[in-house]
Parts: C-alpha cells; sequence; structure tokens
C-alpha cells in the first residue's frame, strides 16, 4: 500500500485467503459505491475458493454485481 505501484508485487490493498491458519492466496478487491459494483482486481496463488469470499463481501457491502478483471 505505501510502495510505489511500480514496486508493488501485489496491487494496491490486498486482503489475505486463509485455509484454516494457512496462507493460501491474496485478493485485490475494490467496491465502487456509486455503481454497487465489487470488482476483483487481482488474484495471486490458490483462489479456488475465491468465488465463495467474493459472494459473502459482495452481500456485505451491498453490491448489486460483482466484476473479475483479468
Amino acid at each position: 500500500m505505501f510502495v510505489p505501484k511500480a514496486k508493488r508485487e501485489y496491487g494496491y490493498y490486498v486482503l489475505p485467503l486463509l485455509v484454516g491458519d494457512d496462507l493460501a492466496g491474496r485478493a485485490e478487491p475494490f467496491f465502487d459505491a456509486r455503481t454497487r459494483t465489487l470488482r476483483l482486481l487481482g488474484e495471486w496463488g490458490d483462489t479456488s475458493r475465491l468465488g465463495e469470499s467474493l459472494e459473502e463481501l459482495a452481500a456485505w457491502l451491498g453490491a448489486t454485481t460483482v466484476s473479475i478483471e483479468r
């Protein structure tokens, strides 16, 4: 977050994806409140169960759309 964009290994604000106590991967979600869209800007590691987490996060935020950008 505090590293210049060119030097970042991951994204601006990255959340950990945990399986139990183990770090399985990382995800960079962004919520656009104006359009009520949850966008996934990046993903790293084992993201096989990321869809479940995005659905929960979207519901919690009140997002009406989920967009995955690749």
